[in-house]
């Protein structure tokens, strides 16, 4: 009987690493299409671009921290066609990056 319950507690930690990963990402993808123009790409903190630029650093470091957390649920992810986490944050001049470098 224990193995059984500690079987179902590793399960669901499992369901919510993927499934916080997931939501993060499509969630962020919408946002950073919607308003910056970068397809198949997200950051793992579905915020602003007038939020990042205000916070720039502290953003970008627990987005690349988080990298690193979700990369095997990214990684499952993008081999099923996910986006990709971007490496590193647009701030200002949106208008003239192009969006290849950003996304990688």
């Amino acid at each position: 009987m224990a193995n059984r319950r500690r079987g179902a507690v590793v399960l669901l930690i499992i369901v919510a690493y993927v499934g916080a990963h997931f939501i993060l990402s499509r969630l962020s993808a919408r946002l950073v299409m919607r308003d910056w123009g970068f397809p198949s790409a997200f950051i793992y903190l579905p915020v602003r671009p007038d939020v990042v630029a205000d916070h720039e650093i502290p953003l970008l470091q627990i987005h690349l921290a988080l990298r690193y957390v979700f990369y095997p649920a990214w990684k499952l992810d993008h081999a099923c066609g996910g986006p990709r986490p971007m490496t590193s944050m647009p701030m200002r001049g949106i208008e003239g990056v192009n969006p290849a470098e950003i996304s990688n």
